[in-house]
């Protein structure tokens, strides 16, 4: 009796422990059946993984200087926000990774700092590869269907051969995915996996029938070529101090919340996710260092319509310049909600530059007329902050404006009214102390005719690297210009005859002046200030020059006549920074136009601001040339703040 007793009990143990264990495992791998090898296979290939991205800018330029990229064609509500500890600054924004355009939002603020929505716009696939050694897992289904069970699952590793052994004439749904990371996947329970803070990367598809007859004594290998996406959203938080530049000594900062990013279920057979409220595990960002002047913080989050606002407090930071360490402490910056879509990722920027000091780019300017310089002699010696220039200098109207400079201009500087300017009302003989006074900016405006000793002192002045912008308008007649403008562009020679409303009539002996020029793709053009590459040109009162037969190989074309495409009417040399216009009015504005349409059916003042005082691209010229965008003022600005960020 005992014996039986303890026989039952035996058996119903082993019975019990049986059942559990084939519960177990078919709970865990959800495997009926794993197919012999016979010969026949999957050959599985990782073709990489799917990004989003959007457009890039034109890079293609006639000059090796070229400019960086920047916000130039993103609207004011749409910049980066702006944030400023003195003598340097923070520059906010949330950015779609590889994508440029911005969209258009209200801007919030906290803390003082805060940045324009996004979404995504015109996106493009490309691919990233999968790294060596990643793991992934691929679960082969004998149909798509919700019910069906696996019959296989293999681990696989980015970089090495991976074979499926397979069945013939049966058609496979495949299911692969990885967390991007050396970690085995784990196999899914109910066909469904858990998200949590790694890159989740998922496939489908079918392998299509295998061809063949079981026992036909054929080895048959099926390719098949994997592309996985990304499940989740990627949130980057960057902290950047390579444009300083600076190294980072201290950096530490905190989330605003552990309940900002969301986790889910992803059922792997449809790829549908279903999200649901997670918390991390700590606010505690962990920096990782990319270099010595960059440190980013990785977050994932489900796929959703919108990523909600974040709040980074930086509790720490040291940053080493050039000008000795810089930092802050227990500073909070915010980021608004994010718009989006399915397997976009984004970067909450922070990137740290010095503010710039317009007293360093010295400038001196020669020429009789007010309108066509900053200022004239007189007020160019009064009390810095106190100078006034003439109503129709569009360099003053634009140079001396808050909208454009200092703290809250569209670049961070200083200060917007104390410039470094020496003016001269003189035509000739002004340039004694330009290798002497510290100068890094000369403009040499309508009718200066530079005499032999200035000629001199202006090749010296550029080969010792400084910067001229010439604008006098005397091509056919100063001996001055003429030797200049051969020195560097291999030709002294301005075109010939007429033309009106843009139409050429053979005067003979008269001058072409061009009035419309078109701007080349060279991205110097590009900046702060707006897009002016690409855009058209204006003269002031059609009474420009052409030059005609330069040596295309000595300079940079920068823009050329519209009526006469062989034309040079905008250079900049390839070897220094000797700049050409031929049309002294380039810079003269009109107060009196503020609005775009106020400007079509002028011929004079081409230097067009808004309201603001701030460049603008604007139609111009009879109605021939309505429909072009003159740039005049964008372009301009754009070399100023190019030529100020060189002397910081």
């Amino acid at each position: 009796m005992l014996n039986r007793v303890k026989e039952s009990f035996t058996f119903k143990v082993v019975l019990s422990v049986l059942l559990i264990s084939i519960l177990f495992v078919s709970c865990k791998n959800e495997i009926d059946v794993n197919p012999t090898d016979t010969g026949t296979k999957l050959a599985i290939t990782i073709d990489g993984i799917e990004e989003q991205i959007e457009g890039s800018f034109d890079k293609n330029a006639s000059t090796a200087i070229k400019s960086k990229i920047s916000y130039s064609d993103v609207d004011d509500a749409e910049r980066p926000t702006v944030v400023s500890f003195g003598d340097f600054y923070a520059e906010v924004s949330m950015q779609q990774d590889n994508g440029v355009k911005l969209t258009s939002s209200p801007r919030t603020n906290l803390s003082a700092v805060g940045v324009g929505n996004l979404k995504n716009i015109n996106p493009v696939a490309t691919k990233s590869p999968l790294l060596k050694d990643v793991k992934y897992r691929i679960i082969l289904y004998p149909d798509a269907s919700g019910t069906s069970a696996a019959i296989s699952s293999t681990i696989g590793i980015a970089g090495s051969p991976l074979s499926i052994p397979v069945e013939k004439g049966k058609n496979y749904y495949w299911v692969a995915y990885s967390f991007n990371d050396n970690n085995d996947p784990q196999e899914p329970s109910s066909g469904k996996i858990n998200s949590d803070q790694r890159d989740l990367i998922h496939a489908t598809g079918f392998t299509g029938v295998i061809p063949g007859v079981e026992g036909d004594g054929q080895d048959i290998t099926v390719p098949v070529k994997i592309t996985f996406a990304h499940k989740l959203h990627r949130i980057t938080i960057e902290v950047n101090a390579s444009t300083y530049p600076g190294t980072f000594q201290t950096l530490t900062g905190t989330l605003g919340s552990a309940n900002y990013f969301r986790g889910g279920t992803l059922d792997l057979k449809t790829g549908a996710f279903s999200p649901a409220p997670s918390s991390l595990s700590t606010t505690t960002i962990d920096f990782k260092v990319i270099n010595n002047s960059v440190r980013r913080a990785y977050y994932y989050t489900a796929p959703i319509t919108s990523i909600p606002s974040m709040n980074v407090t930086i509790g720490a930071l040291v940053v080493n310049t050039s000008a000795g360490l810089k930092g802050f402490t227990n500073r909070t910056f915010s980021f608004t909600p994010v718009q989006t879509s399915e397997g976009y990722n984004y970067t909450a920027k922070i990137e740290l530059k010095p503010t710039i000091d317009i007293k360093k780019l010295k400038i001196l300017e020669v020429g009789t007329v007010s309108y066509y310089k900053i200022l004239s002699e007189a007020e160019s010696k009064k009390t810095p902050g106190t100078a006034v220039g003439h109503a129709n200098s569009g360099l003053y109207a634009a140079m001396y404006n808050q909208k454009n400079f200092g703290s809250s201009g569209k670049l961070i500087t200083t200060s917007y009214n104390d410039w470094n300017v020496t003016s001269r009302d003189v035509g000739s003989g002004g340039l004694d102390d330009l290798n002497s006074a510290g100068y890094k900016l000369l403009l040499v405006s309508y009718d200066y005719r530079p005499t032999d000793a200035d000629v001199a002192a202006i090749k010296t002045f550029v080969s010792a690297g400084g910067r001229v912008l010439y604008y006098g308008e005397n091509l056919e007649d100063s001996p001055g210009e003429k030797q200049l403008v051969k020195f560097y562009s291999g030709s002294d020679t301005h075109s010939t005859g007429s033309k009106t409303n843009g139409v050429l009539s053979n005067g003979g002996a008269n001058d072409v002046y061009w009035r419309l020029g078109n701007a080349t793709s060279n991205t110097i053009l590009n900046g702060s200030f707006g897009a002016g590459a690409n855009q058209t040109v204006y003269d002031d009162a059609n009474a420009g020059h052409s030059l005609v037969g330069a040596d295309l190989s000595k300079i940079d074309v920068l823009a050329t006549d519209a009526d006469f495409a062989g034309n040079v009417v905008f250079f900049k040399s390839k070897t220094s920074n000797f700049y050409w216009i031929g049309d002294g009015g380039f810079t003269v504005y009109n107060p009196a136009w503020t609005q775009a349409s106020q400007s079509v059916g002028n011929i004079s003042y081409p230097f067009l601001l808004d309201a603001n005082k701030s460049p603008m691209l604007s139609s111009f010229g009879n109605s021939v040339w309505a429909s072009t965008k003159v740039a005049n003022s964008v372009i301009i600005m754009n070399l100023i703040e190019k030529w100020l960020k060189e002397v910081q």
